[in-house]
This record gives C-alpha cells, structure tokens and sequence, in this order.
C-alpha cells in the first residue's frame, strides 16, 4: 500500500502541476468568449462545459503520468491540487455570473432601441403621407371653390336680364336722348328729335317705370316690355352680340326699342309775319266722345243717327293680316265722334237685321261694341281649344315637345311655322304645373268653315320645391272648321 501510494503521489503532484493549469485557460478562454458574443446565453453555456472538459482531460493525462512516475509526497500534493481546483471552478462560477447578468441588462435595452428607433420611423412617415393628402386636398378645394365662382359670375353676365336692366335705366333717368337713337317709331310719331324728348318726358313725369319679360317666337331674339305705372309704355328687343365670355356663353346687346304712344302733332314755329288770321268754325258744343263699331251696324245717339261725317277711322281691320285663311273676309270697325250735351249719351247699336247689340265703355267718353259672338261654338269647342291653349302655353315654357302642338295644326300654316320658332333646342323637362282662372271668350265666326276666341290662364309651373313661376297668358286662336272638328291655323300669344 505503502509503494501505491507512492507511485500515486507523483502522479498527484503531476497533476497539480499540469491538470490544474489547464483548467484555468480554458474557463478564461470560455468566460472570454460568453462576453465577447455579446453576452448571450450560448456563452456562459460553452464556458461550464470547457471547464470541465479541460478539468477531466487533465486528471486523467495526470493519472496516467503518475502512475509511471514515483511519488514522493502525495497527502500534500492531493491537498494543495484540491484546493487549486476549487478556487479554478469559483473563479470560472464567478465569470459566467458576470456574462449572464450583464447580457440580462442589455438585452432589453437594445431591444428597446430598436423598437424605438422603428416606431419613430413608421410615425415620421404616417405623418408626412397624412400632411402631405391634406395638403393637396385643401389647394383642390380652393382651386375649385375659385373656378366654380368664376363660371357662376360668367353665366350670371352673360344673363340677357342684365342688358335688358341696363336698358330700362335709359327710361328711369329719363336719358330719352338715347332712347331716340333707338327708338324704331321715333321719325314716325315725332319728326323732331327735341320734340320728341320734351315729350316723352313729359308723358312719363311721375310714373314708376317697370320692366318684364315678352315671349319671343325666335331663340335668338328676347323682347321685354316697359310699362309706366302697370301700362305698357314701350317695347325693347335683344339680340345676340356676337361676343361670348370666357366660358362660351353668348353675349347679348340691345337693337331696338318700338316705344308705344301718341304724341300731339309738333307745333310749328310762329313765322316772323303776321298770318293770316281765319275765322275758325265754331265748335260743337258739348263733351266729344267717341264709339267705334263693325262697319256695318248703325249707331244712334241721343235718337240722333250717326252718318259718314261723324266718321273718324273707316275701315279698320279686327284681324291682323296673315292670321285668317286665304278667302275668308276680314271684318272692319269703324269709329265716330259725336258730343254730348250733358256727358251721358243714350247711345244705342244695331246689326245688319236690326238686332240690338250691346255696348261696353272702353275708356272715359269712349265706347265700343264688338263683333256678334257665336254661342254654339263656344259649346261644341270650347275643351278642345283650352287643351290647344294649354299645349302652346307649355311649348312657350319648355315643359312640353312641339309634336304636342303640331299634331293640332294645319300642314303649312303660320300656326306650325310659330311652333317651329319656339326654343326648344335643349329639350323640355316636364315639372309640376297648375293652371288657374281659367277663361275662353269671344267666340266670333267669320266663314261657315272659320272662327276664333279667346283662351286667358295663370300657368304656373314648379321648378323645384321653394320656387314656382306663374306666366299670366291670354291667347287668341284662328280654326279651320272640317266639318265637327277643327284645326289650329293661326294663334297670337300674349
């Protein structure tokens, strides 16, 4: 035991000296690398495991080595080799604590950073595609807002009402130095122009003057009416001026004004002679008054008959030309001018058989008595002819077609050529309508096969909701009879 022992010792002294060493690199070297991978959990794992590798390897090669060798001190040298290995293995123990603990701290830190520094971007570019959308939808909403008001003020100038108010200011300022200019009655009712001024002005000292809206027959025509004080007092026509505006619209101008009075005749400068002064005849006495008739009745006055001296206007036709078909007779009135003692003549009007016919005041002093009307027309057409009035009214407003009126005229008659005039080049757009006071009068037949009447209406029709627009129409419509029914050959629209 004693020489095992002995051979043991060296060996255990051996490998103090050679197993020991080896174990204390190879735990630097492991503690090294688990701190320079960056302190992950792979390292401290490598560095136990080279430890105690090298710690085995070691104790084995010393073994063997000092088995071969002789032993000269073993107790102490297996001692000391104890305590060696134990202060290797708290050494390699205290390193892989340090590389655990410090990897532990910094990896939340760096994950942090990173999750930070990626946020930071995805926020910085959100922000700048979100701004960037704003940014261009605020310069289209301000751009179209502008382009938007500059088409709106350009259809609003282009607007005919416009001209037609620039107009009327000629007769609200009284500037009736260019009204004569475009005055197409100026020459006829007053040859001089200062004449005619003086005039005018006088005619409208005191009344308000208003302005509407005519119908037009033509598209590229717009009539307006001037009225002093509710009458009509001169007509204006627009016509485009071949300009247009930025957008395309038309521009229009004023052509003409056709001004509607009777002036007194201009009286003629006093010659620098004395004239020639001429007894006068005496004038009538009494109050002149005046009754216009169909040329055949015979008027009476106070039991007194009226003859061809008393006649002021002979022949005067109750038919515009063109307005009846060709061969039917044009009835004409006549106008006499008689005085009245006491201001109320008994005035009475018979036919041509002798029949009493009645007499209406048309003005003061003045009277009138219209043709025989025919009940029986009025009672076999009177729902035919509203219905027609009705159409032509809606064809005038564009809420009807025009085959909704030809389909009641006759082939080539101005009935059909007035239709064809109307504008309706856009269309028509059916809206909610109403008509109201609805009237047919004045049934007067002028062949067997001819007659005409009267048709008056409120047409209103509702544009949308908050607004609806009322055309007072009166028109006057010519038929051709074809045995019970009749065709449209001619109408007025007032």
């Amino acid at each position: 035991m004693t020489e095992d022992r002995l051979k043991a010792a060296p060996g255990g002294r051996h490998s103090a000296k050679h197993g020991a060493p080896a174990a204390k690199p190879r735990a630097a070297t492991g503690a090294k690398s688990g701190a320079a991978a960056g302190a992950k959990k792979s390292a401290a794992a490598g560095a136990k495991r080279s430890a105690a590798t090298g710690a085995k390897k070691s104790a084995k090669s010393g073994s063997k080595s000092g088995t071969k060798s002789r032993a000269k001190s073993g107790a102490s040298f297996g001692e000391k080799f104890k305590a060696k290995l134990s202060a290797a293995t708290g050494a390699v123990s205290n390193a892989v604590d340090r590389v655990k603990s410090g990897a532990q701290r910094g990896e939340p830190a760096a994950k942090k950073r990173r999750k930070g520094k990626k946020k930071g971007i995805l926020h910085s570019t959100f922000y700048r595609v979100y701004f960037a959308v704003v940014l261009l939808c605020a310069i289209g909403i301000i751009v179209g807002a502008n382009w938007l008001r500059g088409l709106l003020a350009d259809y609003e100038t282009a607007q005919p009402s416009h001209v037609a108010d620039a107009a009327a200011q000629m007769f609200e300022d009284a500037d009736y130095d260019t009204v004569y200019s475009y005055d197409t009655n100026a020459a006829q009712i007053a040859g001089d122009k200062q004449y005619y001024i003086d005039s005018m002005r006088e005619i409208a000292q005191g009344k308000d003057v208003t302005w509407s809206e005519s119908y037009s027959s033509s598209e590229d025509e717009k009539v307006y009416n001037v009225l002093l004080s509710g009458e009509k007092f001169a007509e204006m026509k627009l016509v485009p001026s071949g300009e247009t505006t930025g957008h395309g619209n038309r521009l229009w101008k004023l052509d003409s004004v056709t001004t509607n009075v009777t002036m007194g005749e201009q009286e003629e400068p006093e010659p620098e002679e004395e004239p020639v002064v001429e007894e006068e005849p005496a004038e009538p006495e009494g109050v002149a008054c005046t009754i216009t008739v169909p040329s055949e009745f015979a008027v009476t006055v106070d039991g007194q008959a009226l003859t061809e001296e008393a006649v002021v206007n002979a022949a005067i036709p109750v038919v515009p030309e063109g307005l009846l078909p060709e061969g039917v007779p044009n009835p004409t009135m006549t106008e006499y001018r008689f005085y009245s003692v006491n201001g109320s003549p008994q005035i009475a009007v018979a036919d041509a058989s002798g029949n009493a016919q009645q007499v209406t005041s048309s003005g003061e002093n003045s009277w009138t008595c219209a043709l025989p009307e025919a009940p029986e027309l009025k009672e076999q057409f009177e729902k035919p002819v509203v219905e027609i009035a009705k159409q032509i009214a809606r064809c005038a407003a564009k809420t009807t077609t025009k085959e909704a009126v030809l389909k009641y005229c006759v082939k080539n008659s101005p009935a059909r050529e007035s239709i064809n005039k109307f504008d309706n080049s856009t269309g028509y757009n059916k809206k909610p309508e109403k008509f109201e006071n609805v009237q047919s009068s004045n049934y007067y037949r002028y062949a067997d096969n001819c007659f005409s009447c009267h048709v008056s209406f409120d047409y209103l029709s509702r544009f949308n909701s908050k607004v609806t627009k009322t055309y007072p129409t009166t028109i006057t419509l010519y038929f051709v009879l074809d045995g019970n029914s009749g065709k449209l050959y001619s109408f007025t629209l007032y």
